[in-house]
């Protein structure tokens, strides 16, 4: 059987959109996964930040404005 490779994913992106972006940055922050993104605002009307789960793949969290 082939093992699963270790290196970054190019392929998934999962999106959540939260009520407290801040509480959790801060959360994912305590737990020790490193985050990838800090919290920006974007011009078209969300925050968010970004992490990166044990597999590779990019997850961010988004608060609409």
């Amino acid at each position: 059987m082939e093992s699963w490779s270790k290196e970054v994913s190019q392929n998934i992106i999962l999106m959540f959109y939260v009520d407290d972006l801040e509480g959790e940055f801060k959360r994912i922050n305590e737990l020790g996964i490193e985050i990838t993104t800090e919290i920006e605002s974007k011009p078209w009307g969300v925050k968010v930040f970004t992490f990166r789960d044990p597999d590779g793949h990019g997850v961010h969290f988004l608060e609409k404005l």
